[in-house]
């Protein structure tokens, strides 16, 4: 039985569960290029739907207004977070794989935001199709500095991960109203000083 077969009638937060389950069995795991492949087939299935969501919206934005898609984008991170909650530092392979995608989708829901925000003012915050597009931003956010935190390599992080990272976190709580603002930003950040210290 593959997981799909395991996971297909599990509410969000088993499936999670199940995820981060087996990332504990993938960080037991002592060879290196083992772990990579383990994870490779652990993550295929979210990795097939983030894919074609991410392909889909490549050739049209729309797709991001859709808050079904939202929400499986949602359900992907919170996956890729429970799982590198307990992988540790190898879910970097993970985290490698999507992480650009996953910055250009934080940029270009938080841009959907701010003109939600300036069409129809703050009370815009509290739609369902917005409070999804944060819940995103905020998987994100978690998902970045859970790795962060497990890392064992801060020149990793420093060279590899963290221009793109300022760029699109930075940029972005500065410019977003304040309301629309993250706070996981501010815990990503301190969680990044920490360990490059």
């Amino acid at each position: 039985m593959n997981i799909t077969g395991i996971i297909c009638d599990l509410q969000p937060h088993h499936v999670h569960i199940i995820y981060e389950a087996i990332g504990h069995m993938v960080s037991a795991q002592m060879d290196p290029n083992q772990q990579v492949k383990l994870l490779e087939k652990m993550m295929a299935v979210p990795n097939q739907i983030w894919d074609s969501i991410i392909n889909r919206a490549a050739e049209n934005q729309q797709v991001l207004q859709d808050i079904d898609i939202i929400k499986q984008l949602g359900h992907i991170l919170k996956i890729n977070v429970r799982s590198c909650t307990s992988t540790g530092h190898p879910f970097v392979a993970q985290l490698g794989r999507i992480y650009m995608d996953m910055l250009n989708l934080y940029k270009c829901l938080s841009e959907n935001i701010s003109q939600a925000v300036a069409l129809s003012g703050d009370l815009v915050m509290k739609q369902p199709h917005i409070a999804a597009m944060r819940t995103v931003k905020k998987e994100t956010l978690k998902y970045i500095s859970c790795w962060i935190g497990h890392s064992r390599d801060p020149s990793l992080v420093r060279e590899q991960f963290m221009p793109p990272l300022w760029n699109a976190i930075l940029a972005d709580y500065t410019r977003n109203v304040p309301d629309a603002r993250e706070p996981e930003v501010l815990s990503t950040t301190t969680t990044i000083i920490e360990k490059l210290k």
